[in-house]
């Protein structure tokens, strides 16, 4: 299991790509990663939040997309630029990457399987106070 950040050289052409054809262009990321593990049975990773299931050189490469997808929900909306644009690049691509859901991996005699299964609706991000945490408050001096 691995993140998959490869650094914006390599994200941004994916990402162009990947709006101009409609479908995700990882442009050998799942070849790296199994290359980097030396041919493992699974890698699971997520950096891309976008759903990805393949077989590369014999190993299965899943990741099952993002839990939560900014810009479904109306009464959220993403902040900054870059959590903007990952609203924006999503949008633009087939309908699975547009779903929220969670990846789920069974391993047992028979060897592994791993599958998608969609949320009917997104998990939103949970604030500090509503996790328990206090935000700090600013000071005043």
């Amino acid at each position: 299991m691995i993140h998959g950040h490869e650094g914006r050289l390599r994200e941004l052409p994916a990402a162009l790509a990947s709006v101009a054809t409609g479908r995700v262009v990882t442009l050998g990321l799942e070849r790296r990663l199994v290359r980097a593990f030396d041919h493992p049975d699974l890698v699971v990773f997520g950096h891309l939040h976008v759903p990805v299931h393949r077989s590369i050189e014999g190993t299965t490469v899943f990741s099952p997309g993002s839990l939560y997808v900014s810009g479904r929900d109306t009464e959220y909306q993403p902040t900054g630029p870059l959590k903007r644009g990952s609203a924006w690049f999503r949008s633009r691509l087939p309908a699975p990457a547009q779903e929220p859901a969670v990846g789920i991996v069974e391993v047992d005699q028979s060897g592994l399987t791993v599958r998608r299964v969609t949320l009917s609706q997104p998990l939103r991000p949970v604030s500090a106070e509503r996790r328990g945490r206090a935000i700090p408050s600013p000071t005043h001096g």
